[in-house]
This record gives structure tokens, C-alpha cells and sequence, in this order.
């Protein structure tokens, strides 16, 4: 008798529009997570981690991020996000990493 597959956790990578709403909302600097955020407990699973590949560390560096949040801000401006990544085809806040307590179908 085998193990059962694991069933992945569905990934929506398209813009919600969201960000944008709140941002606009709070004239461009402040994210609102929605209602049914939900930041990783203790007994969770859920863990976050940037990869930062650059001339000294050409294989990469596993960063973990503060796993108490339930977003991660990305953007330009070092003031508004938790990722700031430079880049011309970035905006200044130009994604957000949400973490929901159930998921949205």
C-alpha cells in the first residue's frame, strides 16, 4: 500500500488588482491586506524565502524572511516594500507576496 500524492497548493499568479486599489486608496503608500490575510503561525509550514544571485554568490543565497507577516511588498521605493529590487521593468510598488487563511477559488 503506497502513499496518496500530495495535492499542490493552487498558485494564481495573475494580478488581482488589488495592490493597486490600495494603493491608490492610501495615495500610493500604505498596503492593506485584505480580510482573510493570515500570517504563519508556529505550527505552520509556510515558509518564505528570497534567493539573491549576484557576483558573490553566483549559486545563490537562500535569504528566510520574516515568516510572521502575512505579505511581502516588492518594489523600487525601500521605504514602502520588504523586497526592494532595482530594476527598470520594477515599479516603485509593483507586487505583493499574500498569504490568505482559505483559499479563493
Amino acid at each position: 500500500m503506497g502513499n496518496s500524492p500530495v495535492k499542490p497548493i493552487p498558485v494564481v499568479m495573475e494580478p488581482s488588482g488589488y495592490l493597486t486599489k490600495m494603493l491608490k486608496a492610501s495615495q500610493g503608500t500604505v498596503y492593506v491586506p485584505p480580510n482573510d490575510a493570515a500570517a504563519p503561525t508556529s505550527d505552520s509550514d509556510t515558509r518564505f524565502y528570497l534567493y539573491k544571485f549576484d557576483a558573490s554568490s553566483p549559486n545563490g543565497q537562500k535569504i528566510p524572511l520574516i515568516n510572521s507577516k502575512s505579505y511581502y511588498t516588492i518594489g523600487k521605493d525601500p521605504y514602502t516594500n520588504d523586497i526592494v529590487v532595482s530594476d527598470e521593468l520594477v515599479s516603485a510598488n509593483h507586487a505583493v507576496l499574500q498569504r490568505l487563511a482559505v483559499w479563493r477559488s
